[in-house]
């Protein structure tokens, strides 16, 4: 998949904006989960979204090695979901719950899956972000 990223953004600086097309439709549901990890509302991550993609095409010609786009975007979706977070003045308030909807389902009771959203709660934001990105959205260490 590198290989086929590093061509994507190669022919995005040419000025294909058909190749940039490819690369938000190949890693939007990524980005998605790394939104949602710092934000619940899906209006706001949809503004995240759009604002950080547009922030990637601007900003091509600064990363370094074409080949590690999908993790240099994510990390401007994180950045582009905290600045959100601190303009809009909300505090962070991603769950399990919340990037896992099938969580919600009351029907079966799971004990295992309301023990494991306690103990997400009671993470520190940070931590529980981790595991977040790592579980949810399929990140690397």
């Amino acid at each position: 998949m590198s290989e086929v990223d590093a061509e994507l953004v190669r022919r995005t600086m040419a000025g294909d904006r058909v190749a940039f097309e490819a690369l938000v439709s190949t890693h939007l549901l990524r980005a998605r989960a790394v939104a949602r990890t710092v934000l619940k509302d899906d209006a706001a991550i949809d503004d995240v979204l759009q604002e950080a993609f547009i922030r990637s095409f601007n900003r091509l010609g600064q990363l370094g090695e074409p080949a590690t786009f999908p993790s240099w975007l994510c990390t401007i979706v994180r950045n582009e979901a905290i600045s959100w977070l601190r303009r809009s003045g909300r505090h962070r308030a991603a769950s399990i719950e919340d990037v896992n909807p099938a969580a919600h389902e009351p029907d079966p009771p799971n004990p295992q899956v309301e023990r494991l959203a306690e103990a997400m709660a009671k993470l520190p934001d940070g931590y529980r972000e981790i595991l977040l990105l790592k579980y949810e959205a399929n990140l690397n260490y």
